[in-house]
């Protein structure tokens, strides 16, 4: 057992109904519960709602992010200090992604070793911009969309990755 903290994820991006399922499965598996009031196990009909987890082992969400980077599914996550790690947000959008942590100490939440580790300053300051249109632009809605056609193989073998 570890530090543990509560977890929030909303998910975005147009996904094919099989993607869906794989989704709830990650949640339910995890425990993730809707962050609508009702408190309800996910379902492909609350996909587009926020979910929660609390108690989260160090703000794990490996099984979640594989299924996601496996289908294409765009999340949106942030978490709350733990033991020994600080507050987090990490967005994966696009295929790309990216994270903003603070400091046990309660540090920035971009550290200040990430602005100056660069060539120049100036490079260090259009990193930051970059980073932070990237966390703070707009995120897409989540579209099930019954005409995309998977490739993902789902086989034992590969299903056992995300598990």
């Amino acid at each position: 057992m570890g530090d543990r903290t509560d977890v929030y994820i909303k998910f975005g991006g147009r996904i094919s109904r099989r993607a869906a399922e794989a989704l709830v499965e990650a949640l339910e598996r995890e425990g993730y519960r809707c962050n609508d009031g009702t408190d309800n196990k996910p379902t492909i009909a609350d996909l587009d709602e926020d979910f929660y987890a609390y108690e989260v082992n160090y703000a794990n969400i490996d099984g979640l992010d594989a299924v996601c980077r496996r289908f294409g599914i765009d999340y949106d996550m942030n978490h709350g200090a733990g033991g020994g790690y600080g507050p987090c947000c990490q967005r994966y959008m696009g295929g790309e992604h990216r994270e903003c942590s603070a400091d046990a100490d309660s540090g920035p939440m971009v550290p200040l070793s990430q602005i100056l580790d660069t060539e120049t300053l100036a490079t260090g300051l259009g990193d930051l911009i970059k980073l932070a249109r990237f966390m703070c632009g707009d995120f897409p809605n989540l579209v099930i969309d019954d005409t995309i056609v998977d490739t993902v193989d789902l086989s034992p073998a590969a299903a056992s990755i995300i598990e």
